[in-house]
């Protein structure tokens, strides 16, 4: 009877287990296109979502590039689980998820006392964007880069369109969208504006603007204010090989598409002197071809590629971290790790301060030479690349030791009564996993 309880036990045991894996196998594979302190912009490869989670998980989990799995079979929503496998596997749930058709634009301009600014879409059409509550505060920093809006309809017209600032946490509604011009070879003019006096209407080659008067496409504002003349006309810049006109700078076809549709894209020579723009090696275009995201399958384990193969990243800058030297360990003995999951090597021991040198995948080798803060943090050479940098302890299992000093040895007593020198480096094992551990367990507590 103990017996036949025993064995009872480890039945309810394994389906646990195997309940756990028929979940982990349900989920579906996203990347993370863009992440901030409350939203973030995650990619099935087709489409494109902004999610919002419960406190279980933290905005450091979700660093732009890595893989999490939701627990959908289509699209995620309200309630769903997002698994982010590590050391331990973290589990939160979704509270709000929109389906979003996101659009790059370049910031010209910001206006910031009237809340308006100036952008560029990818076919150099300019649009004067009036914004509500919510992005003022930071629009500043935009200036010269690009920003991400959820375009409500089939182009930028200020219905149900919104603008998000994922690294600055913030979005706002797109009250109104006007365009300035069309075309990459249009003039663009600024928009001087005057008041008339109570009794004039506007001049010519002008129009009203509520209570100012604006000057049409190719036309400026006098010194007096008081009419509209011909705008002078721009002296050409000219640009050498490889290279062409963007705002006044002559800039590479690269960093045009850069600007245009963010990382991971080249440029070169397209057609009318414009850039032909394409994804790099592992990435593609997304959807609504708007920004290249990673190629991935929905099979909820990610599949294990050489380290040379994985794409070069490109992160934010970072606030300067400060290591304290009294933190950090040096080994005698380099140990043998393998990384658990897809990963992020940085360059110092910090999840929020420190960029990330390189992403790796699971099952790549490394040399563990050293950890800081009581081994939170491991310093290693990745074996493949030779790249050294920091990695979470959670993330890289110890697998063997490997000879750095001369070898030690342990004297042991053989059946002859002598002694022989055994390396203590043999008596190294790779560490048993826990479920087996688990196993034996009960099955010698009924023997």
């Amino acid at each position: 009877m103990k017996k036949f309880s025993g064995l009872l036990i480890i039945f309810v045991f394994a389906s646990f287990l195997l309940m756990d894996i028929q979940v982990a196998r349900a989920a579906k594979g996203f990347v993370v296109e863009k992440s901030g302190s409350d939203k973030i912009l995650i990619t099935d490869g087709y489409s494109e979502y902004v999610i919002e989670h419960d406190y279980n998980c933290y905005s450091s989990d979700f660093y732009e590039g890595a893989t999490i799995y939701i627990d959908t079979s289509y699209s995620p929503s309200y309630g769903d689980k997002i698994i982010i496998s590590g050391y331990s596997d973290t589990i939160c749930e979704i509270t709000s998820s929109e389906d979003v058709n996101i659009k790059r634009y370049y910031v010209d301009d910001v206006f910031d006392s009237e809340d308006k600014i100036i952008v560029t879409d990818k076919n150099s059409d300019k649009f004067l964007v009036e914004y509500g509550i919510g992005c003022g505060v930071s629009m500043w920093r935009y200036e010269g880069k690009t920003i991400d809006i959820d375009i409500g309809g089939s182009f930028l017209d200020g219905i149900g369109d919104r603008i998000y600032l994922f690294d600055s946490g913030r979005d706002c509604k797109v009250w109104d969208a006007d365009e300035l011009s069309s075309g990459s070879n249009a003039p663009t003019y600024p928009l001087p504006s005057y008041s008339p006096t109570p009794s004039s209407s506007c001049p010519a080659n002008s129009y009203s603007n509520g209570d100012k008067c604006t000057c049409v496409s190719g036309y400026i504002a006098n010194s007096a204010k008081t009419g509209c003349e011909l705008a002078p006309t721009p002296t050409p810049l000219i640009c050498g090989a490889g290279l062409l006109e963007r705002n006044g700078q002559c800039i590479s076809y690269t960093q045009d598409c850069v600007n245009t549709f963010g990382s991971n894209v080249v440029g070169s020579l397209g057609t009318n002197n414009n850039s032909s723009c394409n994804c790099v090696s592992g990435y593609q275009w997304n959807n609504t071809q708007t920004t290249c995201v990673k190629v991935i399958t929905s099979q909820s384990v990610p599949v294990t590629i050489q380290a040379q193969n994985a794409p070069p990243v490109v992160s934010a800058p970072k606030k300067e971290f400060l290591i304290d030297n009294a933190k950090i360990k040096n080994y005698n003995l380099e140990l043998l790790g393998e990384i658990n999951t897809s990963a992020a090597l940085r360059k110092c021991p910090s999840t929020g301060d420190c960029d990330v040198l390189r992403y790796y995948v699971e099952g790549v080798r490394v040399k563990i030479l050293g950890d800081y803060n009581n081994a939170e943090w491991y310093k290693i050479i990745v074996v493949d690349t030779q790249q050294e940098g920091w990695m979470h302890s959670s993330i890289v299992n110890k697998v063997a030791l490997q000879e750095a000093k001369p070898q030690l040895n342990e004297l042991k007593e053989n059946d002859g009564n002598t002694s022989e020198k055994i390396p203590v480096s043999e008596k190294i094992q790779k560490d048993v996993p826990w479920y087996k551990k688990v196993f034996g367990f009960f099955s010698n507590l009924f023997k």
